[in-house]
């Protein structure tokens, strides 16, 4: 009776050792910020069919434990992306970044996704957890695709729309509306911190504007003073330089014709002056003289 006893107080010990032992084992955690699938830690297989998480601790089984991914913000930042705009170079001898004849903006953006947990075996299936870079360039494309369609005076005069705008092209592309309860805490303050962001990037547009404008405006002004004193000086030249070739032709013509009398020169020279004159017709003035008889009537 004993020894049975001592038999059954044995196993009853090994499986309350194994209980105290494996139990704690089959628990897995996933922290806060963590969605996860179950893997068997024997073989590394994953089973997709059911997502865990946000968080918690759940009674998997001691050959198993959680492929994490993430539940909190991702946060991509596109810094000064290169963008077509939509209208064209027509002018020559403007100072524009530019590919052939078309006008590019530099665009600078910041975005926040958050995975869909109904979504995620899709994900996992295809991507493992190397998703974020797939992502950011279909990101990417939207920002050019919808970008593409305003002019550079629309990205500096329709900021907000276009950044509307753009959201709304990013959201089309991760496939899903904002999931409020997720943004909740954080959308207001990003929001207030965008929006001043915003207003201070336009101010320092606007000034950058007026600064170029009013340095066109100057180089116009220089530009036009200094071209009439080019002209000015050009005609002072050239009266200067007909002048003397009139004087040197003039004693040229005074010297081969002998001429000394100052009273003649002046005559000469005022003789060709009046041929000068596009009204001035010149003419020789002569008497008729008649010969012959006068027959007697």
């Amino acid at each position: 009776m004993k020894r049975t006893l001592l038999i059954v107080g044995v196993v009853v010990g090994i499986i309350v050792l194994l209980v105290v032992v494996i139990i704690p084992m089959s628990y897995s955690t996933l922290e806060y910020y963590e969605f996860g699938f179950k893997q068997r830690k024997s073989t590394g297989l994953i089973d997709r069919s059911e997502a865990y998480g946000r968080g918690g601790r759940y009674l998997l089984g001691p050959d198993y434990s959680f492929k994490p991914l993430r539940a909190d913000a991702h946060f991509e930042t596109f810094q000064s992306v290169s963008i077509f705009a939509k209208d064209r170079l027509q002018a020559r001898g403007l100072l524009l970044f530019m590919a052939s004849n078309r006008i590019f903006v530099s665009l600078t953006a910041h975005m926040q996704y958050f995975l869909r947990k109904d979504q995620m075996h899709l994900l996992h299936k295809k991507y493992d957890t190397r998703y974020q870079p797939i992502i950011y360039t279909n990101a990417l494309n939207a920002l050019k695709n919808r970008a593409t369609t305003y002019t550079t005076r629309e990205f500096i005069r329709n900021r907000t729309r276009i950044e509307n705008d753009l959201f709304l092209g990013l959201r089309d592309m991760l496939s899903g509306p904002c999931c409020e309860k997720d943004c909740a805490e954080t959308k207001e303050t990003e929001a207030e911190d965008y929006k001043q962001e915003a207003t201070i990037v336009r101010k320092e547009t606007d000034s950058q504007i007026k600064q170029i404008e009013n340095e066109a405006r100057e180089i116009k002004q220089d530009a036009t003073a200094e071209s009439e004193l080019i002209r000015s000086m050009a005609k002072a030249n050239a009266t200067a330089t007909l002048e003397k070739a009139r004087s040197d032709g003039l004693h040229y013509l005074y010297q081969t014709l002998a001429i000394t009398d100052q009273k003649e020169k002046a005559s000469l020279d005022y003789l060709r002056t009046l041929r000068s004159q596009d009204n001035v017709h010149l003419a020789v003035d002569f008497q008729q003289l008649i010969a012959g008889s006068l027959s007697d009537k």
